[in-house]
């Protein structure tokens, strides 16, 4: 039993919690939490999350980023395409989108 608590707690180590500050229109940071396993890249995650959901965000997650006009994170340009993905084709230089 002892060796599954152990190897239980190498695996709790692996997976790391990374925090991105997103800055919303308000003047307001929320705070998104992205868990990572192993080497995986939260943020390469995030952006194929936002890019598969086609500018209509459905994941909570990619709704936040939607919203939101900045943010800070390691690799903030990842963070920047994950935006662009999740919102969406604009049709002006504003936040103004499509309609269909």
């Amino acid at each position: 039993m002892r060796g599954l608590h152990v190897r239980l707690e190498k695996l709790e180590a692996r997976i790391r919690d990374e925090s991105v500050a997103l800055l919303m229109e308000d003047g307001s940071i929320e705070r998104l939490r992205l868990r990572t396993a192993g080497g995986a890249d939260a943020l390469l995650d995030l952006v194929v999350r936002c890019l598969s959901q086609g500018g209509r965000p459905v994941d909570p997650d990619v709704a936040l980023v939607a919203r939101s006009i900045g943010g800070q994170a390691e690799g903030n340009y990842l963070l920047d395409v994950a935006r662009l993905a999740a919102c969406g084709p604009a049709v002006t230089a504003g936040n103004e989108r499509e309609s269909k």
